[in-house]
Protein backbone atom coordinates (compact mmCIF):
# COMPACT_ATOMS: atom_id res chain seq x y z
CA UNK A 1 0.00 0.00 0.00
CA UNK A 2 1.27 3.45 -0.83
CA UNK A 3 0.52 6.53 1.14
CA UNK A 4 -0.93 9.57 -0.57
CA UNK A 5 1.65 12.31 -0.70
CA UNK A 6 0.78 15.40 1.28
CA UNK A 7 3.02 18.14 0.03
CA UNK A 8 1.42 21.04 1.86
CA UNK A 9 1.82 21.59 5.55
CA UNK A 10 -1.01 23.34 7.39
CA UNK A 11 -0.34 26.68 9.02
CA UNK A 12 -0.85 26.97 12.76
CA UNK A 13 -2.85 29.91 14.09
CA UNK A 14 -2.73 29.02 17.79
CA UNK A 15 0.40 31.11 18.18
CA UNK A 16 -1.58 34.18 17.16
CA UNK A 17 -4.16 33.53 19.88
CA UNK A 18 -1.41 33.20 22.49
CA UNK A 19 0.27 36.42 21.33
CA UNK A 20 -3.08 38.25 21.39
CA UNK A 21 -3.75 37.12 24.95
CA UNK A 22 -0.26 38.06 26.10
CA UNK A 23 -0.28 41.49 24.47
CA UNK A 24 -3.81 42.13 25.75
CA UNK A 25 -2.84 41.20 29.30
CA UNK A 26 0.25 43.43 29.27
CA UNK A 27 -1.66 46.37 27.82
CA UNK A 28 -4.44 45.82 30.33
CA UNK A 29 -2.05 45.82 33.27
CA UNK A 30 -0.42 49.05 32.11
CA UNK A 31 -3.73 50.79 31.43
CA UNK A 32 -5.60 49.61 34.52
CA UNK A 33 -8.30 47.48 32.89
CA UNK A 34 -6.81 44.02 32.47
CA UNK A 35 -9.98 42.07 31.70
CA UNK A 36 -11.14 44.37 28.91
CA UNK A 37 -7.76 44.34 27.18
CA UNK A 38 -7.35 40.59 27.72
CA UNK A 39 -10.66 39.99 25.96
CA UNK A 40 -9.74 42.42 23.19
CA UNK A 41 -6.43 40.61 22.70
CA UNK A 42 -8.18 37.25 22.67
CA UNK A 43 -10.66 38.43 20.05
CA UNK A 44 -7.90 39.88 17.90
CA UNK A 45 -5.89 36.65 18.17
CA UNK A 46 -8.91 34.50 17.34
CA UNK A 47 -9.74 36.70 14.35
CA UNK A 48 -6.16 36.41 13.09
CA UNK A 49 -6.17 32.63 13.60
CA UNK A 50 -9.42 32.31 11.65
CA UNK A 51 -7.93 34.43 8.86
CA UNK A 52 -4.86 32.15 8.74
CA UNK A 53 -7.11 29.08 8.68
CA UNK A 54 -9.23 30.46 5.84
CA UNK A 55 -6.20 31.45 3.78
CA UNK A 56 -4.56 28.08 4.42
CA UNK A 57 -7.75 26.29 3.44
CA UNK A 58 -7.74 27.96 0.03
CA UNK A 59 -4.17 26.84 -0.73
Amino acid sequence: MTRPSQSKSPAAGGFLIAIGLTVGAVLGMTRGNALLWLLAGALAGIAAAIAVWLIDRQR
